[in-house]
C-alpha cells in the first residue's frame, strides 16, 4: 500500500502543530521525515526491476527487426513509463511506431502523420505478420482515438500496447523524463501518486478519468510550485532547449539518439 500521510488530531488536548498516529504524536517536520522514509521504501517496492527494463530494451530491438523487413524506414519507440522514469512493477509495454515514408496507401506518412483510418489498417497490417511469430501471443485491437495494437510476449513476459505515427507521444515521453533525472523525488511522488489513482479507479482517460501522463505533470507542476520548490519550470529557464527537442519542428528520432536532459539545468528557480 502506497504511504498513509497522517491527519491532524480532533483531540482537544492534542498540541497545536502535531500529528497522531495511535498513541504517539509527531511533530511535522518528524512526520515528514518519516513519510519521505516510507515513500522511497515504497518507490524501492513497486517501481521495475532493471532486468526488466533490460528485456523491453531487447523486446523492442527484436520487434523493430521483424518489422523493417516490410518497412525499411520504420522506427520504434518506447514512450510512456517504460521510458520515462515512473514504471512500476507489472508495467505493460507502450510503443510507438513511425513508419516513415511507408503506409499502407503508398503516400507519405511522414508528412500526414497518419490518420486513424490510416493506423487502423496498419496495425491490422502489422498483427498478421507478428501472428507468424510463436511468442507473440493474446492480440487485440483497439480503435481508440488513437488506434493500439496490444498482445502478450511470451518469451519476455511482457504486453505489448503498440500504436503509431503519435509523435506527441514520444515527445512527451522525453519531457517527463528530463524531469525525473532532475531530482529523485519526481518518480518517487510520481509512482506514489500513479498508484494512489489505480487504487481509486481514477486512472483511465477513456473511462473519463484521467491518463497517466495527466498525473505525471500534476505532479510536476507541484514539485515546481512547493516551497522551496524541488525542480524548476524548463519552459522558463532552457527555452532554447525546449524548443530544441520538443517544439514542432523537431525530429522525434533525435530523441532516442541523444540524450537530451545534458541540455537543460536543473537548478530551481
Amino acid at each position: 500500500e502506497p504511504p498513509v500521510i497522517m491527519l491532524l488530531s480532533d483531540d482537544d488536548d492534542a498540541e497545536p502543530g502535531k500529528y497522531v498516529e495511535g498513541d504517539t504524536a509527531w511533530s511535522l517536520s518528524m512526520v515528514n521525515d518519516k513519510l519521505s522514509i516510507e515513500a522511497k521504501s515504497y518507490w524501492e517496492t513497486v517501481r521495475q526491476w532493471p532486468r526488466v527494463t533490460a528485456k523491453k530494451f531487447d523486446l523492442r530491438a527484436g520487434l523493430l527487426r521483424i518489422i523493417q523487413n516490410v518497412f525499411p524506414g520504420a522506427s520504434l519507440h518506447l514512450v510512456g513509463s517504460s521510458q520515462n522514469g515512473f514504471d512500476r512493477v507489472g508495467s505493460d509495454m507502450d510503443a510507438c511506431l513511425l513508419l516513415g515514408h511507408h503506409n499502407m496507401t503508398g503516400g507519405d506518412w511522414s508528412k500526414t502523420r497518419s490518420t486513424n483510418k490510416e493506423a487502423v489498417r496498419a496495425l491490422m497490417y502489422l498483427r498478421s505478420i507478428l501472428c507468424a511469430n510463436r511468442w507473440f501471443t493474446n492480440f487485440k485491437l483497439i480503435p481508440a482515438k488513437v488506434p493500439i495494437l496490444v498482445f502478450f510476449d511470451r518469451y519476455s513476459n511482457v504486453s505489448v500496447d503498440l500504436n503509431i505515427g503519435n509523435h506527441n507521444g514520444i515527445k512527451n515521453t522525453h519531457y517527463t523524463r528530463v524531469y525525473t533525472e532532475a531530482d529523485q523525488r519526481v518518480p518517487i511522488l510520481g509512482i506514489i501518486i500513479k498508484q494512489w489513482a489505480k487504487k481509486n479507479k481514477i486512472n483511465d482517460a477513456s473511462n473519463g478519468t484521467l491518463s497517466s501522463y495527466a498525473l505525471v505533470l500534476m505532479v510536476i507542476r507541484y514539485l515546481q510550485a512547493c516551497k522551496p520548490p524541488v525542480v524548476p519550470c524548463l519552459h522558463k529557464q532552457c527555452p532554447e532547449a525546449i524548443a530544441k527537442w520538443f517544439g514542432p519542428n523537431s525530429d522525434v528520432n533525435m530523441l532516442s539518439m541523444h540524450d537530451c536532459a545534458r541540455d537543460f539545468k536543473f537548478s530551481p528557480s
